[in-house]
């Protein structure tokens, strides 16, 4: 039979190569926003607010509403 420092020593080093290797795993799992799909990722992005001497883009002063009849 074992003593119980080997015992002690064994459950340490268990324990410690256990935490290794979960750091290692949470480290390696990256989220991706894609999901995996297979396209090209894109942005985007409103047009350039015109200079202020310019008038304002055509839509601006327009509200739009949703009906559900």
């Amino acid at each position: 039979m074992a003593s119980p420092s080997a015992n002690m020593w064994v459950l340490l080093g268990l324990g410690l190569a256990g935490i290794i290797l979960m750091t290692r795993k949470l480290k390696k799992k990256v989220v991706r926003e894609d999901f995996g799909a297979f396209v090209e990722r894109f942005q985007l992005i409103p047009p350039p607010q015109p200079p202020p001497p310019k008038a304002p883009h055509p839509l601006t002063g327009l509200f739009f509403a949703v009906s559900d009849m």
